[in-house]
């Protein structure tokens, strides 16, 4: 089963999540007192697994047999209840040990007001076309996601597949943007690898002047309204 999820197989990823989900959510139910839900952590290893790691193969290809596949779970879940853990109290010890109130008129602020004077342009353009290229399934997942924060279980129930498709299509369009931005900046604005990547920055921090959803649901809205006329 293993091997055959790890191969991407759509029924092996079913299989595994029919075995292992209730195993993982009551690890964590025990592990996990305090933090967040055991149903929503369960989830997310599951998404973990099917993800790829440094070597480009999914998290689970990992699994070499020698131990049962629970007691693999087991050690994985107890090592991120751990981490979590000790997330959580460097957090808390940053937070107590900051004596100041932040400035909205730091060095932060000015160095982000700088990026966009310097990038804005050519940063809006370029969202705006790769926005463009995606298709209305696209946009409406990514809407879906990360403007209305739905699960990846509730999404794939919508479209009527298996998670894992979603999971799969949510990476591959991600990808997809990130490229078609890069190559816009690269070629139509002349840019250096260094300003590309301070480019990019100011999208993660939602810094640039453009909103990448609020241009999302602009063409979501717009094809609707074109299908109804």
């Amino acid at each position: 089963m293993a091997t055959a999820c790890a191969a991407g197989s759509d029924s092996g990823w079913t299989r595994f999540a029919e075995l292992h989900r209730k195993t993982l959510r009551d690890l964590y139910q025990y592990t996990s007192r305090g933090m967040e839900a055991p149903a929503d952590l369960a989830d997310q290893t599951l998404i973990d697994m099917f993800l790829p790691d440094r070597s480009g193969q999914s998290r689970i290809a990992s699994y070499d047999g020698r131990s049962s596949l629970t007691t693999w779970l087991r050690v994985i879940v107890v090592n991120r209840t751990i981490n979590e853990k000790q997330l959580a109290c460097n957090r808390i010890r940053r937070v107590e040990a900051d004596t100041e109130i932040p400035d909205p008129s730091s060095a932060e602020g000015i160095e982000t007001a700088l990026r966009s004077n310097r990038y804005g342009q050519a940063v809006a353009e370029s969202i705006e076309s790769a926005c463009s290229e995606l298709c209305d399934q696209d946009r409406l997942i990514i809407l879906w996601r990360f403007e209305q924060g739905m699960q990846l279980g509730h999404i794939a129930k919508l479209l009527g597949v298996h998670q894992s498709t979603v999971t799969r299509q949510l990476e591959r369009m991600l990808r997809r943007f990130r490229a078609d931005v890069v190559e816009l900046l690269a070629s139509r604005y002349q840019l250096t690898e260094a300003a590309i990547e301070e480019c990019l920055s100011s999208i993660a921090e939602s810094s640039s002047a453009v909103s990448v959803l609020g241009l999302l649901r602009k063409e979501t809205n717009s094809a609707s309204e074109a299908k109804r006329m």
